[in-house]
């Protein structure tokens, strides 16, 4: 099974701050491409700035709303055409 996760496309809800920041700093220097999701988005873009590299962005998602969730997909879909994984923290 390849575990490599260089170039693969993640979701992690939470990402603004905590385990999700840390899960987003860790999968990016793996060489993944990040969407951190947070009810705080100036937090989500905080963590996208520590990220470094391209190839990550932020949403602002409230994830009890399924409109919202749905939404975010959406721009993950259009940003990079798949989701390799998510991270629901």
């Amino acid at each position: 099974m390849d575990m490599r996760i260089e170039d693969r496309v993640f979701v992690v809800t939470g990402a603004g701050s905590g385990i999700g920041r840390e899960i987003s700093l860790r999968f990016a220097d793996a060489g993944a491409r990040i969407a951190a999701v947070d009810l705080n988005g100036e937090s989500a873009e905080e963590t996208v700035s520590l990220l470094g590299g391209t190839g990550h962005f932020a949403a602002t998602v409230d994830v009890s709303d399924g409109g919202s969730v749905v939404e975010m997909f959406q721009k993950v879909d259009a940003e990079y055409g798949r989701v390799d994984g998510l991270v629901n923290n």
